[in-house]
């Protein structure tokens, strides 16, 4: 098959070729339900310290996830809050 051969051929542009057609077949013959993903947006304010936007780390219990994050005083006064 196509796909055997791409994983037998050792030039990665000959293999990209290969696995972009069989791309496109899979797109015409497999049929999908597109049940779409969640858009998620995560604000915060730049003197939040050790925050990187995680809105869930575990499936148990979110109380920790603000644990170890910091306020730097310093930066919030000086953007006048």
């Amino acid at each position: 098959t196509r796909y055997l051969e791409a994983e037998q051929t050792i030039d990665a542009v000959e293999r990209d070729v290969i696995f972009r057609e069989l791309f496109g077949i899979a797109l015409d013959e497999i049929p999908y339900i597109p049940i779409g993903a969640p858009n998620y947006k995560t604000f915060w304010w730049p003197w939040i310290k050790n925050y990187y936007g995680e809105f869930e780390v575990s499936c148990w219990s979110d109380s920790h996830l603000m644990a170890t994050a910091w306020i730097d005083q310093d930066l919030k006064a000086e953007m006048g809050y």
